[in-house]
């Protein structure tokens, strides 16, 4: 079991030929509500399965979109791009798309991701870092205002520990650190006003 957007890294290290493997994630960016200060509860599951060993698919269904009657998909490709050696990352990529559609009118959308990640494997232990971006073909249908436009890059960086047959971790990502916050239909706390945690 192993642990992109509104979720985390979907696994950084393709999984070897022929392995299956299932997950979920939860957490979500920090938000002010009725005055106090919490989290927005974000959770999907997912699936991924090694192609070779170089190449994994994946994909996953975000849970707390249901709740709000919109489903969101995303299919993927994660990929070997530079096998590490002593202090020197590892490096993989991914490409995916992130479908949404409205279960109350029928609207979709369609939001490519790309994604980059090194990560250190030492042992039992990963650490890894990542750059991804989604493409916002609909910039100008949503509330944005102007701020950002086509490209939403986030940042993280994480820690996993593999447990026998489970991998727990834990991950930071900024996400939209090129869009003020301030115009947002939800309040995210933010030190700089832009973007969310």
């Amino acid at each position: 079991v192993f642990s992109f957007s509104c979720s985390t890294n979907r696994v950084v290290e393709p999984l070897d030929t022929g392995e299956l493997a299932s997950g979920g994630n939860g957490g979500g960016p920090l938000l002010n509500f009725g005055g106090s200060s919490i989290p927005l509860p974000l959770s999907s599951v997912y699936a991924g399965y090694g192609y070779s060993d170089d190449l994994m698919l994946y994909g996953g269904l975000h849970i707390t979109s249901l709740a709000f009657k919109t489903l969101q998909l995303e299919a993927g490709a994660r990929k070997k791009l530079v096998v590490g050696h002593s202090i020197y990352p590892s490096v993989s990529g991914a490409l995916a798309v992130n479908g949404i559609v409205s279960l109350r009118d029928g609207a979709t959308r369609v939001f490519p991701e790309i994604a980059l990640n090194p990560y250190w494997r030492y042992g039992r232990w990963k650490t890894y870092t990542g750059l991804q971006a989604w493409f916002d073909f609909y910039k100008f249908s949503t509330q944005n205002y102007g701020y950002g436009g086509f490209f939403v890059p986030a940042i993280s960086v994480g820690q996993t520990v593999d447990l026998a047959d489970w991998e727990i971790g834990i991950e930071y990502k900024r996400l939209a650190f090129n869009v003020p916050s301030e115009n947002s239909v939800v309040d995210y706390i933010v030190p700089s006003g832009i973007g969310a945690h």
